[in-house]
Order: structure tokens, then C-alpha cells, then sequence
């Protein structure tokens, strides 16, 4: 955003959504997905992507769904792997008590 904005910063409104729509497109490296997929389970739509219809139409929401559940029980297990480690009791603490 800093490089469309004036030295008197006074046209960062104007380029906010922009930035946003940017930021939550843009694949993150620790999760692999964007965070509007992360959240909806789908990618933006951009405004020229066309119409589905028929069979396709069908076998297009078959696989959204299919993906959407894999991305949920990918985030599902990463959340619970991460719990685990972070209540695993420390070894420094296990020494010092005993």
C-alpha cells in the first residue's frame, strides 16, 4: 500500500479494499491456503470466471465440496497436533520439580 500512497498519505482510504482483497488472496506460507479459502473454502471469485451449468455445474460443486472437506480436516488435525505440543509438559519443568 506504500507505494501508491502520497507523501501526505491522504489517499490510503482509497486504496484499502484493494489491499485487503490482496492480502486475503494471497497464499500464506505456514497454512498453504489464503485466508478467504481458509475461511469460505473457496478462492474469491474475480468477476470473469463465467457461468457453470449442467453437468459441469454438478461435478464442479461435487469436487468444492470434496475440497472444502479435506481443507477442514487438514486445518482440523493441524489444530489438534499443535495442541498437543503446546500442552505437553516441559522438560525444564519436569527436571526441576523432581
Amino acid at each position: 500500500m506504500r507505494v501508491f500512497i502520497n507523501h501526505r498519505q491522504e489517499q490510503w482510504p482509497d486504496w484499502l479494499e484493494t489491499t485487503e482483497f490482496a492480502y486475503n488472496n494471497k497464499i500464506h506460507s505456514i497454512t498453504q491456503v489464503s485466508p478467504f479459502k481458509a475461511n469460505y473454502g473457496q478462492d474469491p471469485g474475480m468477476g470473469f470466471e463465467g457461468r457453470r451449468t449442467g453437468k459441469y455445474k454438478a461435478a464442479l460443486r461435487q469436487s468444492h465440496e470434496d475440497k472444502w472437506l479435506t481443507l477442514r480436516i487438514g486445518v482440523r488435525k493441524n489444530l489438534m497436533e499443535f495442541f498437543v505440543v503446546m500442552n505437553r509438559p516441559s522438560r525444564y519443568l519436569t527436571s526441576c520439580n523432581g
